[in-house]
This record gives structure tokens, sequence and C-alpha cells, in this order.
């Protein structure tokens, strides 16, 4: 039987940390459905347990919208966003929380009285997600006001068609937002594939269980460099995406081809001293594993083996085989956790947040990036 891709907000425990009464709110325009399978809403304490094993055993018509709340309000369940919203509704007058109310009743009661804030919250969260983009060069220029609600809109309908015949039905919904130095970012919702699973009722007969979970894709355009990054692991989505952005939101007769413009010949040719190169917002950068072709055989070292790899040989790495992937960590100024960024050598591909400026300029002053500048410099000393 297929379920929810929500791990919190079905699980019992966590349900009863929810105030009745904001529970009872959030659930009641989909009392019917929740009746039907067992739930009285309308008891003075609900049953959590049995919530729980609702959430966990969605049935044919499960309410879509409540499929959409629980999804949203579980992409804004992190600590830090929490502390957001909290200071979101400091502004608030009057105020929606207050010291009795827990983590979760935050989120459920901001999705209840502010939704396009949440929505917008996790949305942002969407963009920090890490994942494979593939890299293409588009060949006119955008269009002016690519990014506006007209295109936006525009871009939706070109992409319904396509989803449908992946049987991924006709939602999609399309947020534009601007990044740092002028960049753009999609995040792009909709449907997966259809998925069935036979679910055995208590008479012994057998149901078909019908489910499309929403699916998440991000694209970011540098205008920079004339670039887009896109996210989508199968072809199809691929061939969609690099289509529809072509066709609306560049001028006439635009075509996007991949882009090879990331390379680890740093990394092998002058080793682990090349991640000593620090910027004013880089304080520090480290490989954690790197994929490598050794006489034929696919190596991965990673931890203690890949230092004694550099360290063992008195000539550059590359001499001994070919590169394939190599993930990096990068800790920057003001923030606690790690960035995780992913260079994929020669394929045009890489994965997490490598739209960060700081990341960017970083790979570029290394020639881990490759411009359209430092391309030429490299052709004028040949």
């Amino acid at each position: 039987m297929t379920s929810f891709r929500i791990r919190r907000f079905k699980r019992p425990s966590l349900l009863k940390r929810i105030q009745p009464e904001v529970l009872r709110q959030f659930l009641y325009p989909h009392k019917r459905h929740l009746e039907k399978r067992g739930l009285k809403l309308d008891d003075p304490d609900i049953d959590c347990d049995c919530l729980g094993i609702i959430l966990a055993t969605p049935e044919s018509d499960f309410p879509g919208e409540l499929i959409e709340a629980l999804e949203v309000c579980e992409a804004v369940s992190s600590h830090e966003i929490i502390e957001e919203l909290i200071e979101l509704d400091h502004k608030r007058s009057p105020r929606l929380l207050d010291k009795d109310h827990s983590p979760e009743d935050v989120v459920i009661l901001t999705w209840l009285h502010d939704r396009p804030a949440l929505e917008r919250i996790a949305n942002r969260a969407a963009l920090e997600l890490d994942r494979s983009l593939m890299v293409y060069k588009p060949s006119t220029k955008l269009k002016k006001g690519a990014f506006d609600a007209k295109n936006t809109e525009h871009l939706q309908t070109a992409l319904r068609p396509f989803l449908e015949a992946q049987l991924r039905g006709p939602s999609c919904h399309i947020t534009a937002y601007d990044r740092p130095k002028s960049g753009h970012a999609l995040v792009i919702r909709h449907g997966d594939p259809i998925h069935k699973a036979e679910a055995i009722r208590d008479n012994g007969d057998g149901e078909p269980i019908v489910f499309r979970p929403e699916c998440i894709d991000l694209a970011f355009y540098d205008p920079s460099r004339n670039e887009w990054r896109i996210s989508g692991r199968a072809t199809w989505q691929q061939n969609m995406y690099s289509s529809a952005f072509a066709s609306v939101l560049h001028e006439k007769g635009c075509k996007l081809t991949r882009s090879p413009h990331y390379t680890l010949e740093p990394l092998m040719k002058v080793g682990l001293p090349v991640l000593d190169h620090l910027t004013v917002h880089v304080r520090g950068v480290r490989v954690t594993e790197l994929n490598v072709n050794l006489s034929g055989a696919n190596v991965r070292l990673s931890g203690r083996h890949l230092h004694e790899a550099f360290d063992s040989l008195a000539t550059p790495l590359v001499d001994y085989g070919t590169p394939k992937s190599a993930r990096f960590a990068f800790l920057l100024e003001n923030r606690r956790n790690e960035f995780y960024v992913t260079i994929n050598q020669g394929k045009a591909v890489v994965r997490g947040d490598i739209d960060d400026p700081a990341i960017e300029e970083w790979l570029s002053e290394t020639g881990f990036m490759i411009t359209e500048h430092n391309e030429s410099e490299s052709m004028e000393s040949r």
C-alpha cells in the first residue's frame, strides 16, 4: 500500500503535541472522510492513534487538499523555520501564538491563518534541497519580464500536456523567486506517476489504491553567464523543461544545449592544496568523496583513504586515472551547517546549492567552474 511522503505528521506521538482545538480546526474541512474512517472529530479529545493509522494508510478518496496541507507543514517543520514563524507572529496584531503552543501548533496555526506566508517559506526551503542539476546554455536572451506572473502562467500551461502524458495529472504550480546577484529560481510542483497497490478489506476483498504524491523540481537561471541549471532525473523531464523554457521564457528560435562548464582538473592536478584557497565568504572547503576510474576500475575514495591517496602519490592523481565526480563541503560565513556540492566531470551535472554566489565565486576562482572569460584565457595560452 502506498503512503504519504511525510514522516512526522503521521506519528501519533507528534499529533498528540498539537492542541485538540488547533488539530480539530485543521481537520474539520475533511470531517466526512475522516469520520468514515472511524475518527470522531467532535469528541473532546481527538484519537491521535486512529488519526495516525488513517494518515499511514490512505484510501483512494483521501482528500487532496489535506495531502497538500500535510506536505507543506512537513516541509516547514525544522527548528530554524519554526523560529522564523514565531518571529513573523511577533509582527502580527493580534498575535496567533502564545507560550503554550508547541512547534507543531505554530506550523498548523500559520497554515490556517497565513497560508501564503507558509507556502512562500516552504518554496524557499525547497530551493535548498540537495539534488542533481543539469546545466544548459540558451542560444538567445531571455524575454523581457520572463519571470513575471503572466509568463509563469504560460509556462504552467506549456508543461501540463507533458505531465499528463506521463500519467502525472494536470497539476502544475510554478513559483518564481529572485536570487542573489539578479539570478532567478523556479519551484515547480507537480504530481508523481500514479501508484496502485492492492489493499485487503476486512471482508477479504481487494481494492486498488490510487495515490499521486507531489513532486518538486527546481530551475535556476544565472544571467551573468546566461546559464540554466535544471533538476529532474528522467530524460523526458529534462527534455520537457529545456523545450518549455526555451519557447516560453526566451526570445524566438531559442534552444537549450548542455553546457560542459565544470571540471575536476584542479583537484586532480594540484591535489588537496587547491582547497586552501579561501574567499571573503568561504571559510573552509573539503572534499568528502572522490569517484575516479583507475586502470579501468571505478574507485570511490572518501575519508582517510582519500587523503592517503593524494599524500602517497609523488605525481598528480590525474596521471593515474580519470576523475568521475567529487563531493565538496563548503563552510560559509554566518552559516553553521556546511553546504554540499557534487561536480560530475564532463557531464554538465552539479548537485547541491551551487546557485549560492559565494560557492560559484570559489569554483570560478579555483578553476572548477569554467566561465567564458577563463575559457578565452585558456585558448590564448595555447
